[in-house]
């Protein structure tokens, strides 16, 4: 009897943890941290293209789920809903201002991300946009 018991145990904590596994951490626990990025960029629209390349990025995230997300010196604010994270910024660039807008899921116990962003390009006088591919794991 006692070892049909702990097998249930056994068996009842599998579940949980299957059940769980992609579900939203609270703060304590959730998608805060050091993060390794590998992008995608398609800006054939801006006449420049296709890259690839690797980003540091850290999230802070706080008790009410608002996220600031660092990429490259530049301060992104937005906000973590169940596994999705969204977040956006704009930031001087080759002589315009450039606008992004980020929306990525976070999985395996928020110890991945996959999503991307789309970003417009503007000096006031001209326009152009693209796209950014990402996935990542956190450090």
């Amino acid at each position: 009897m006692l070892m049909a018991r702990r097998l249930l145990g056994l068996a009842v904590a599998a579940l949980l943890v299957t059940a769980c596994e992609d579900a939203p951490m609270g703060p304590e626990g959730g998608v805060a941290g050091n993060w390794s990025i590998q992008a995608f960029e398609d800006a054939t629209n801006c006449g420049e293209g296709t890259d690839s390349y690797s980003l540091s990025v850290r999230i802070e995230q706080s008790t009410d789920n608002t996220l600031t997300v660092t990429i490259d010196g530049t301060d992104y604010t937005g906000m973590l809903n169940g596994s999705t994270g969204t977040w956006s910024g704009s930031y001087d660039e080759d002589g315009g201002t450039t606008t992004e807008q980020y929306t990525v899921t976070f999985s395996n116990m928020n110890s991945s991300l996959s999503g991307g962003s789309t970003w417009t390009w503007s000096d006031g006088a001209s326009s152009c946009s693209g796209t950014v591919t990402v996935t990542g794991t956190r450090q």
